[in-house]
């Protein structure tokens, strides 16, 4: 399992991840992409975290809350959801890249897929604030 710490505790810049599975499986990894140094401002920050688990606990109901929510807003606008976790949904549609577009004139930040141009991926709005904006954006475009 590969697992990030920055975008479940919201500290994106602080670049550090795990890597976990049997032995043999991470010696491999490790030969493979080499020594992976973290600083000590790094541990001292995930360390607090990690031990907050009150706060942990509290923000993974949180996220859960806000991707069901999310998921019923997009599915009761329209739109086919093609699936996600309780960071982000994405939703399938013929004009995704049309639909990032008119979201960011709302300065609503979507991910888009060059790959995959049906695809669009949005993450769970931060206050109440940012949902009412996601939802007259999105009543906006019918």
């Amino acid at each position: 399992h590969l697992r990030s710490f920055g975008k479940f505790f919201g500290m994106a810049g602080l670049r550090l991840g795990f890597a976990i599975g049997d032995a043999h499986v991470i010696a491999r990894l490790g030969a493979r992409i080499g020594p992976w140094p973290v600083n000590n401002a790094a541990l001292q920050i995930s360390r607090q975290a990690f031990e907050d688990t009150a706060w942990a606990d509290h923000h993974r109901n949180w996220l859960a809350t806000g991707a069901d929510r999310l998921a019923a807003l997009l599915s009761a606008n329209g739109f086919c959801l093609a699936g996600g976790t309780i960071l982000f949904q994405t939703l399938r549609h013929a004009t995704a890249c049309d639909l990032h577009q008119h979201l960011a004139q709302h300065a609503i930040w979507t991910r888009v897929y060059d790959e995959y141009p049906d695809l669009l991926r949005l993450g769970i709005p931060g206050d109440e604030a940012t949902w009412h904006k996601l939802e007259m954006a999105l009543a906006a475009r019918r």
